[in-house]
């Protein structure tokens, strides 16, 4: 995690409309920062970002992958 928190029992109990974003996409999206706390859409639904990962390949072995996490 290099940002914010990661998801939590009550986000998954409740589907919480937060999402985890990959730092590529953070980059892409938030190219000054600033991407926790703020609200993004997706389709018709609006998440809160809570937290950004690691940049791509820095704590998953060189792995490359983009994502967003949420419950």
């Amino acid at each position: 995690m290099k940002e914010g928190r990661s998801l939590n029992d009550d986000d998954v109990r409740y589907s919480s409309f937060v999402l985890i974003l990959a730092q590529d996409v953070v980059t892409k999206i938030f190219p000054h920062g600033g991407a926790v706390g703020v609200e993004v859409r997706i389709g018709d639904d609006r998440y809160r970002v809570i937290g950004t990962f690691e940049p791509k390949g820095s704590s998953l072995g060189g792995i490359m992958i983009t994502m967003l996490l949420f419950p």
